[in-house]
């Protein structure tokens, strides 16, 4: 018979053997021993068809990076939150000190970080950023006295007085008659 040519033998034949020689049995596992010396190797192939490798660095378990003199943090650490939450900061009232720069006759009402100042009360102009004016309702024609009362202003507002010879609440005024209830200075 002739003899196989070694580059078609078959992945079980051994290329280098007669061809009366039985195919070579693939060598037993064995478990991996705890002897450093009979533990199979960690290292590369050193074979010239495989690429060089980088050996790769290892830490001793017992040393914290962080307690090495050379370990150079390549960001800025992240900040460890505190285990307490922090409050919120403290709001001023600006209220509680000169009613909070408002104008005295408005409400000043305390906001986060900062205050509100309501509005003039009826009679008064302005708002209660800039002040209040009190508003004369006799001069401005905005009041609701008679026409035979007189107009007195008074702070955010007015007094009507029914004029002598009239009588009533200022708003309304009717002519007394003077010659029948006897109040009259005739002869």
């Amino acid at each position: 018979a002739p003899s196989p040519n070694p580059t078609t033998s078959s992945p079980t034949e051994n290329p280098t053997s007669s061809p009366t020689s039985a195919p070579t049995p693939p060598a037993p596992t064995k478990a991996p021993s705890s002897s450093p010396s009979q533990r199979p190797s960690s290292r590369p192939s050193t074979s010239p068809t495989s690429a060089p490798s980088t050996p790769v660095p290892t830490k001793s378990p017992s040393v914290h990076p962080t307690q090495s003199p050379s370990f150079r943090p390549s960001a800025s650490p992240t900040p460890v939150p505190s285990s307490t939450p922090s409050s919120p900061p403290t709001d001023v009232n600006e209220c509680l000190v000169a009613n909070g720069g408002c104008d005295s006759l408005t409400t000043c009402t305390n906001i986060p970080n900062g205050r509100i100042c309501g509005d003039c009360p009826s009679g008064y102009t302005g708002s209660g950023e800039a002040g209040c004016t009190d508003e004369n309702e006799c001069t401005e024609g905005t009041n609701s006295c008679h026409i035979n009362a007189f107009c007195k202003n008074t702070p955010g507002g007015y007094t009507c007085t029914c004029n002598a010879g009239y009588s009533g609440n200022g708003v309304t005024c009717t002519d007394n008659n003077e010659c029948s209830d006897g109040t009259h200075t005739c002869d």
